[in-house]
């Protein structure tokens, strides 16, 4: 029955299934529950039924049990009917409960983003568990009439809630802005990935947030806490064609409109797909490596008394179900899509960036608005990219000129050697490995324990380890990245360090980054964001990036400010992330907009003269300017409007301004677009004053 159940909720949509039940539930309750009810209160506690006529004992009909008329019988339902209809499909009675109903309406077929949020698993509510996104045209058409029908209903609330006098005004404002771009989004087909909901997807395919890995991402971080997880994680393998036949429909459809991928770029997801997914019999099945997790976590049951796991052959019988439908699903799907990508590659125009598209400076230049919220032209942004790696350079050549004479006139060569020095660099191998997580850890420990108090209001009660970027994603990834806590907690966040190659860290570097990924960068202002019960849902959990990277960065120069670069060299580290940072300005435009056209080569080129990261990470963020457009610029425009506030606040509240309560001010509205973001602020400095 429970099966039955979670297979309507995933097949129709989990929040449009239980909208429906609950509002079926509300007049079956009303007609059949709260009447007889209310009957037995009355004949119980009123004067019916006891002979309340006087000394005589009353007349006939007095002594008849309460009933409730059909009147009064129909009101009560229409009254349940009105409350349930209101809540769940009109305008509810709060900002709050639409903000609620808004978000989980947007997520409910993201079934990858449901289970790693755990969102519904503190209800008992466990069947996207076991569910795939469907990617396919006619799903995504599906999506855009419901964004629409929202958009229709918040201009119904407008009146109410568009007002600086309401409440719920920057709310109001955020949701509306985000289901505008979203609209926008939809329309020149640049949907949400499915494992991160903030990025809209020019090539479904590829080698960092594509969808192909996206499944296997899933599966290799969900959660097996008993029996009915692990058969949750094998039905899902077993969705796995239609997964892929989703996504091969979309793939389709954007090969006719000309959105095709650089040829290396379908290589290396091809490659991808052979050594994750392809790869199971070249070697014993049990190193296969959802063979291994799996069993890995059944290991752990098995040594739980209570678990419903008893003995190894419990084990043996459920990792025997998972190879049948790894070979009767998942293989078949993914050779499919390998062959599809192959002949693909044949019809891939030359050149890197978005202008090879048809349509490519439109997209682009939505793509610039979406991640940085702002109306900033390609040109606008390169041009502000060229001024502050300028700026930067002067600054990191003064600081070191007169030691180290080269850096004039061998810029990226000095720095690369300055942050190698010995007394800066970890072990190699795996003791290096081991070497780099427990630094970063104890400057986490350090920063949270001793310096935040000072500067800041309130601290997330979330925890952030540090952990190792998964091997099957090291040769990819960037050379960090932050993962915020699910919604329930069962875990804290992670600051996922890539180490693939130990050089690629630094002690000179290494507080620059933790002050980004870390505290208090990134999982201060996202794991303090789902603590906050007096915003509401959507800016709790929805991140804008302008807004987070811009904080992040903010977080980097906060720290130059406040002297806990304790040395030149620590501060090198912070300005070569500037430098980097304010690059991909200047790369991210010159790659895409049709005015530049960057190749790739170019491009790394640039990142080399003006960087000290090591060649294999300039590859890897180029490729990922390539396959993200536009993210890359939201961390500096972001961080520049943050200080352009800052610089505001101060101005006006004179003797009044306190960095605490700035701080506050930015973080306590949760994820804002930066124009909304301004709007905030200055409500704050006017309360100030």
């Amino acid at each position: 029955m429970s099966s039955n159940i979670g297979y309507l909720l995933k097949r129709y949509g989990i929040i449009s299934s239980l909208r429906k039940i609950i509002l079926l539930i509300g007049v079956f309750s009303s007609k059949f529950l709260l009447i007889p009810f209310i009957e037995w209160l009355f004949n119980k506690f009123g004067n019916y039924g006891n002979g309340g006529g006087g000394e005589g004992g009353g007349d006939e009909e007095s002594s008849k049990p309460f009933q409730v008329g059909n009147d009064f019988e129909l009101c009560i339902v229409l009254i349940l009917f009105y409350i349930f209809h209101r809540n769940l499909f009109g305008i509810p009675f709060t900002f709050k409960l639409y903000s609620i109903r808004t978000l989980l309406l947007l997520m409910e077929s993201h079934y990858f983003l449901l289970s790693q949020m755990r969102a519904f698993d503190r209800f008992g509510l466990k069947c996207q568990h076991s569910g795939v996104d469907d990617l396919s045209p006619q799903q995504h058409k599906k999506n855009l009439i419901m964004i629409e029908k929202e958009l229709v209903l918040l201009e119904k609330m407008k009146s109410k809630y568009d007002t600086p006098k309401s409440k719920d005004y920057i709310g109001y404002l955020t949701i509306r802005n985000y289901l505008e771009t979203l609209k926008k989004s939809y329309s020149l087909h640049l949907y949400p990935s499915p494992q991160y909901f903030i990025y809209p997807i020019v090539y479904p395919v590829n080698q960092f947030i594509g969808c192909q890995m996206a499944l296997i991402e899933t599966l290799v971080k969900q959660q097996i806490n008993c029996k009915s997880d692990a058969m949750d994680f094998i039905e899902r393998i077993e969705y796995s064609d239609q997964f892929i036949e989703g996504l091969l429909s979309d793939l389709k459809v954007r090969e006719t409109q000309g959105i095709i991928p650089p040829k290396w770029i379908i290589e290396i997801s091809i490659n991808q797909i052979e050594k994750k997914v392809l790869c199971k019999y070249e070697n014993s099945s049990q190193d296969y490596f959802l063979n291994k997790k799996l069993n890995s976590d059944l290991q752990i049951l098995l040594n739980n008394k209570k678990s419903s796991i008893k003995s190894q052959n419990d084990i043996d019988s459920i990792i025997n179900q998972l190879n049948e439908v790894v070979d009767k699903y998942l293989i078949p799907s993914f050779e499919k899509l390998k062959e599809y990508l192959t002949q693909l590659k044949q019809h891939s125009k030359d050149g890197d960036g978005l202008w090879r598209a048809p349509n490519g400076d439109e997209l682009y230049d939505f793509l610039l608005n979406y991640h940085t919220t702002t109306t900033l032209t390609a040109k606008e942004i390169h041009e502000i990219g060229l001024k502050q790696v300028d700026k930067i350079k002067k600054e990191i050549i003064n600081l070191f000129k007169d030691d180290y004479p080269s850096i004039k006139t061998d810029f990226s060569s000095t720095i690369r050697l300055l942050s190698k020095e010995k007394p800066f660099q970890f072990s190699q191998g795996d003791i290096g490995r081991k070497e780099i997580i427990e630094h970063y850890e104890s400057i986490i420990k350090d920063c949270t324990e001793t310096k935040l108090p000072q500067y800041f209001e309130r601290i997330p009660l979330a925890n952030c380890s540090v952990e190792r970027v998964p091997l099957f994603k090291e040769a990819e990834s960037a050379p960090a990245y932050y993962t915020p806590p699910p919604i329930d907690r069962s875990k804290g966040g992670i600051f996922n360090v890539n180490l693939r190659n130990t050089n690629a860290h630094t002690k000179a570097m290494s507080k620059d980054l933790c002050y980004h990924e870390a505290t208090p960068g990134h999982h201060f202002q996202m794991a303090l964001a789902q603590e906050f019960t007096n915003i509401d849902a959507f800016r709790r959990v929805i991140v804008f990036s302008s807004y987070a990277e811009g904080w992040a960065l903010y977080a980097e120069k906060l720290a130059d400010e406040l002297g806990w670069y304790e040395n030149r060299f620590e501060r090198l580290g912070y300005l070569v992330a500037e430098m980097w940072r304010s690059a991909r300005l200047v790369i991210d435009t010159g790659i895409h907009c049709s005015q530049y056209k960057w190749s790739r080569e170019k491009s790394i080129q640039y990142m080399k003269d003006n960087t000290y990261l090591e060649e294999s990470d300039i590859t890897s963020e180029i490729d990922r300017y390539i396959v993200i457009p536009g993210q890359a610029v939201s961390y500096k425009i972001g961080q520049l409007k943050i200080l352009e506030l800052r610089d505001l606040a101060k101005s006006k509240l004179g003797d009044k301004f306190q960095l605490k309560k700035f701080h506050s001010a930015i973080l306590n509205n949760g994820s804002l677009p930066l124009d909304i973001l301004e709007i905030s602020v200055n409500n704050w400095i006017n309360e100030q004053l």
